[in-house]
């Protein structure tokens, strides 16, 4: 996040270790080594009040912090910033949270959080629970196979969660989700990724279908547009 007294911007994003730390040597350009696989990004520009409203969820989330700048003068303005600048996270009890964001420009956006006490699946548990709804969800599924989340079915599950194995935007540029490092969940062609449905929407979270990240914290920014937008372009998707 960067921001002053009036606001800022949040960057949503999956590339490891980036940008780089201000000591770094390396170039503020993105990273070769995260050229190899897919990522997503997503910008946010909020006010100070959306702001704080993010860290309420980040005190559950418990990102990685390796560089902060909050000038004393602003700790008054933004004290959950600042617990989480301060590492000060909600880890001894069990955490999940779901709030309510507006960006500058007037955008709607649901933030949901869990802490690694939670112990569940963020999708699954808490995402598809919240929209009513069954989710397609593309992540980061490399590593061992006994920790890889199987798809959840209807009626075992209230909710269908598919895993998405291959995608295909426009129909011409193509990869298999072991080359995508993203985690991108939606339904419905306004999001990108097409079915049947009619409706839409998008989410761009940092937790895999993996069981292992049942406990971990992390979370997910969801967004409904209202209609197809060439800045979504359209991905053919491939279930498992």
């Amino acid at each position: 996040m960067v921001f002053d007294a009036g606001g800022g911007f949040w960057l949503v994003h999956s590339v490891p270790r980036f940008p780089f730390a201000r000591n770094s040597s390396e170039p503020y350009t993105y990273p070769a080594y995260a050229k190899s696989y897919g990522q997503s990004f997503i910008c946010l520009s909020l006010s100070a009040g959306n702001i704080e409203t993010v860290a309420e969820g980040l005190l559950l989330s418990k990102p990685y912090v390796y560089d902060s700048n909050l000038p004393a003068a602003l700790t008054r303005t933004f004290p959950r910033v600042n617990s989480v600048l301060q590492r000060d996270f909600i880890t001894r009890e069990e955490g999940k949270n779901i709030s309510i964001i507006h960006t500058a420009g007037g955008q709607q956006f649901t933030f949901f959080a869990k802490n690694e006490k939670w112990g569940k699946d963020l999708w699954s548990e808490l995402v598809a629970p919240k929209l009513k709804t069954s989710l397609l969800i593309e992540t980061w599924m490399n590593g061992a196979t006994s920790n890889k989340m199987p798809s959840f079915c209807k009626p075992a599950h209230p909710y269908d969660n598919i895993n998405v194995r291959f995608i295909t935007v426009n129909g011409d540029v193509s990869w298999s989700e072991t080359k995508d490092h993203s985690k991108l969940i939606g339904r419905g062609r306004q999001w990108a990724i097409a079915d049947s449905s009619g409706s839409g929407y998008f989410c761009v979270g940092d937790i895999n279908r993996q069981f292992s990240q049942a406990n971990r914290g992390g979370g997910a920014v969801h967004h409904p547009p209202p209609s197809p937008s060439p800045s979504f372009p359209l991905l053919q998707y491939s279930p498992s």
